[in-house]
Formats: structure tokens, sequence, C-alpha cells
């Protein structure tokens, strides 16, 4: 499972990159499971570190530390402004 960005230089809160060279802008801001990968639309105008979070208790919620076939590993970046 990952939500997060596919490139760099997104903005906080839109989660839009621009490329300075083409001028293109996309939507960078997805959710992988498994095979299921789609843009994480919900999450447009919603600061980064709070979608990170976010993201990061529904894993912790869905896991049953009894389980020991369970085990999992998690990577949690937050951005900041400069």
């Amino acid at each position: 499972m990952y939500t997060g960005y596919y490139l760099g230089s997104e903005d906080y809160y839109t989660h839009y990159r621009k490329d300075e060279e083409t001028k293109n802008k996309g939507y960078d801001l997805h959710r992988d499971q498994g095979s299921n990968v789609t843009a994480a639309w919900e999450y447009s105008g919603e600061y980064s570190t709070f979608v990170f979070t976010k993201e990061a208790q529904k894993i912790l919620r869905k896991h049953k530390p009894n389980d020991k076939v369970s085990i999992f590993y998690v990577i949690l970046e937050f951005q900041r402004k400069k």
C-alpha cells in the first residue's frame, strides 16, 4: 500500500506539480493498493502532512497486533514549507 507522490516538487495543498520546462501541470497524489491505483482527489486542498497522517492512522487501525502473519513496515515522511 502506498499513498504519496510519484514525482517531486508538488504543492503541499493542491498536490499539483508543474513542470517548468514543458509547463505541463498534473495532479500527483496517488493511492496504490496492489493493482488498484487511483488519484487521491479527496485530499485536494488539504495540507500534505495531514493527508499522510490520516493514511498512516488507517493502516495502523487495520493492523491486528496479535496476528503473527500480519507484519508490516511503515515509512512516514512529512513535508513542511521552507
